[in-house]
């Protein structure tokens, strides 16, 4: 099961404000990503959302923007999946091990843009040796 949230003021969100506003003050008529024109000109800050999911689940979590009829990837599109509804997937379900944080950012049909991570929670695994000596594997997902 999946958790969503929004980001308070954490370390991201606060070098993210300030390169927004560094940016602003630099030039108040274009903004622009290290990595692309995420901040288009008159662009506002992103929404920042955070997911928390268990390892082994490939649900995310859910955009909630009531008038949206479609969102699209742009960033982190060979992880994961959004539907039409903002409902957001893993392509392969994550494993903590491999990896423990993932990125996206996603943008509405209706011109919202989204900065979004999800943490990967470790779900502790059980071994058993059982009488006849074969070692058993539980987990719980």
């Amino acid at each position: 099961m999946s958790i969503s949230r929004q980001i308070g003021w954490n370390d991201k969100e606060k070098l993210l404000y300030d390169i927004y506003n560094k940016f602003k003050r630099a030039n108040s008529l274009a903004y622009k990503w290290t990595q692309g024109d995420f901040f288009q000109q008159g662009s506002k800050l992103p929404h920042l959302l955070s997911f928390d999911v268990d390892e082994g689940i490939t649900e995310v979590g859910t955009i909630d923007e009531p008038n949206a009829t479609s969102f699209e990837i742009t960033e982190g599109a060979d992880d994961f999946t959004v539907s039409n509804d903002g409902l957001i997937e893993f392509i392969v379900a994550p494993d903590y091990e491999t990896q423990n944080l993932y990125t996206l950012r996603v943008k509405s049909d209706k011109g919202k843009r989204y900065f979004i991570t999800v943490n990967i929670n470790d779900v502790a695994s059980a071994f058993a040796l059982n009488t006849d000596t074969e070692l058993l594997f539980e987990t719980t997902f």
